[in-house]
C-alpha cells in the first residue's frame, strides 16, 4: 500500500515541525524551553533554548536552576532507553524519575525522516 511506503512518509509533515508550530502558537515568547536532541526544531528567537543531548543528563534540580518552564522530548533517546531496558537500568529510572515531577502538556504523533511513529511530548512543571 502506497499510505505505508517510506516514500509516501517523507512527503508528509515532520512531527518535529508540527509540535515546534504548536509550541511557538502556544507557550509564551521568551520561555526557557528545554529540547532533548532529535527533539522540535523551534526558534531560538522566540524562547530561551536548553539543548541538552538527553534530558536525564542533567539533574531536576539543574532545569530549576536554569530556570525551565517547559520540556520537549523527542521518543529516540527514550524508545531506545526503553528497548534495550537490560542495558540502562540506570537511565530507565532516571527518566521515570524525570517524569514524575512533570504534567504533560502535549502529544505529537507523526511520521519522523520516514519512520511512521515517532512521538515528540511537551511537558512543564508539576503545579506545586
Amino acid at each position: 500500500c502506497i499510505r505505508d511506503s517510506y516514500d509516501y512518509r517523507l512527503t508528509l509533515e515532520d512531527v518535529r515541525v508540527t509540535a515546534a508550530h504548536w509550541m511557538e502558537s502556544n507557550l509564551p515568547s521568551g520561555a526557557v524551553v528545554a529540547i532533548e536532541r532529535f527533539g522540535p526544531p523551534v526558534s531560538p528567537e522566540r524562547f530561551v533554548l536548553v539543548e541538552p543531548y538527553a534530558m536525564v543528563d542533567y539533574d531536576l534540580d539543574w532545569y530549576r536552576e536554569q530556570d525551565v518552564e517547559y520540556f520537549a522530548f523527542g521518543a529516540i533517546l527514550y524508545r531506545r532507553t526503553i528497548e534495550n531496558a537490560e542495558l540502562y537500568p540506570e537511565r530507565i529510572q532516571a527518566y521515570q524519575e524525570f517524569l514524575q515531577s512533570l504534567e504533560l502538556v502535549q502529544v505529537f504523533d507523526g511520521p519522523y525522516v520516514g519512520w511512521p511513529d515517532y512521538q515528540v511530548t511537551v511537558y512543564r512543571w508539576l503545579e506545586p
